[in-house]
C-alpha cells in the first residue's frame, strides 16, 4: 500500500527512512529524524502573525499539534491508513490544521 504513495524513484528510500527512523533505538544509530525536519521551521513561519492575545503557552500546543500534521509521513498515513487519494489527503491535513489554528485563535 506505502508503494502507491512513495512511488518513483525516492520512494523506496523515503519507506526505508521513516522505518529506521520509528525503531526504538533510531537516535542511538544516527537515523533519528529528529532535528532534521523542516517542519518546524514551516510551522513557526505559518503562525507568525497569530493575533497579541495567543499566549505564547498556547502557541507552543499549536506548534506540536500542528507538527504530526506537515511531512510525507503524514500524506502515507492519509492515503494509506486513510484510504484518500493524494489530493484528498492533502486536503484533508490542511482542513485539520485549519480547524486547530481556528480554535486557539478563537480560544476555544
Amino acid at each position: 500500500m506505502i508503494s502507491r504513495t512513495c512511488s518513483g524513484a525516492r520512494g523506496p528510500l523515503l519507506k526505508t527512512l521513516m522505518a529506521l527512523g520509528l525503531q526504538p533505538d533510531a537516535g542511538e544509530r544516527g537515523l533519528s529524524r529528529t532535528g532534521r525536519l523542516n517542519r518546524h521551521h514551516w510551522i513557526d513561519q505559518a503562525l507568525t502573525d497569530l493575533p497579541a492575545h495567543v499566549t505564547a503557552e498556547d502557541r507552543k500546543r499549536l506548534e506540536l499539534a500542528l507538527l504530526p500534521l506537515f511531512g510525507a509521513d503524514a500524506v502515507v498515513w492519509t492515503t494509506e491508513v486513510a484510504q484518500l487519494d493524494r489530493e484528498a489527503a492533502i486536503d484533508q491535513l490542511a482542513w485539520m490544521a485549519r480547524t486547530v489554528v481556528g480554535a486557539v485563535v478563537d480560544g476555544d
